[in-house]
């Protein structure tokens, strides 16, 4: 056997054994995340379920970051619609103006 193996490691945490017909129990439901470190340095992050008012939150954020996303792309048309619009008539009148000084 090599002699820079590492020996196993032990599992993290024992495995809970229910016995037959007993209930299992039940997980605390939180809204919180926990960072939980170690000894050793390593942390470990325990994300709960969201709430009611952090799904409403959310569902706010999100409705906020849509309407202010609709409303530059609705801003940047309406300001780019007319600039193209004279830009072409720009170039229609140049054309023309230039057409009449050469005798056309």
């Amino acid at each position: 056997m090599d002699e820079h193996s590492t020996p196993p490691r032990r599992p993290r945490a024992e495995p809970e054994i229910i016995p037959p017909g007993a209930e299992p129990r039940r997980k605390r439901d939180t809204s919180r995340v926990w960072i939980f470190t170690n000894s050793a340095g390593t942390q470990r992050t325990v994300f709960a379920k969201p709430g009611l008012f952090t799904l409403i939150l959310g569902a706010l954020v999100l409705g906020a970051l849509a309407v202010a996303t609709a409303v530059l792309v609705v801003g940047a048309f309406v300001i780019l619609v007319p600039a193209a619009a004279l830009l072409v008539g720009t170039l229609v009148l140049a054309s023309l103006i230039r057409g009449y000084r050469r005798g056309v």
